[in-house]
């Protein structure tokens, strides 16, 4: 049997902190000196990062709306070159060629990887596959294969399944 009274967690936590002295907040260097301690605020970026909505994958920025078919090529996006992937607009029927980490251009909501398009037919019809189908059909190939270039046409095989698949969102990695 105790002499002392039985009380409750939450009254027992209250007595501890009323009788525990707040301390004060330091600034103190990051390295050796920060390790154990506490954020006495939280941490905010200055920017979002990436500061752009970003493809994931090489292949082409597309509107979702379009599904599968053939796209006229108006550009290209690449890692590093934000000053012409700003002027960039991918209207219906278009794609824009994007490398990974490139900024995903105005209009587009979704890419397409690399793999899952072929370019067009020459006459603008077909497939682009021609007498070598079974060549063009293999994933190997279509790794190999060069990026269709602005001014091109490209055949999307595969409708992409949702908006905003293979794009990195802004601040999705640091808000």
């Amino acid at each position: 049997m105790s002499h002392y009274k039985m009380i409750s967690i939450p009254e027992a936590v209250a007595t501890v902190l009323a009788h525990t002295p707040v301390l004060p907040a330091e600034d103190v260097p990051l390295g050796p000196a920060a390790l154990g301690r506490v954020l006495a605020a939280p941490v905010a970026a200055r920017e979002a990062l990436p500061p752009f909505a970003a493809s994931i994958k090489d292949g082409y920025a597309v509107r979702h709306a379009d599904g599968a078919g053939a796209r006229d090529v108006v550009g290209e996006s690449r890692a590093g070159q934000l000053d012409a992937a700003g002027a960039l607009e991918c209207g219906p029927g278009q794609a824009v060629y994007v490398t990974t980490g490139a900024p995903v251009p105005s209009g587009a909501d979704c890419v397409v990887q690399i793999e899952d398009t072929r370019p067009a037919a020459a006459d603008g019809g077909g497939d682009g596959h021609g007498a070598s189908a079974a060549a063009a059909a293999s994933e190997d190939a279509a790794r190999r294969q060069p990026p269709v270039k602005a001014g091109g046409r490209l055949m999307v095989l595969i409708a992409p399944s949702k908006v905003g698949q293979d794009i990195r969102a802004v601040g999705s990695d640091i808000a």
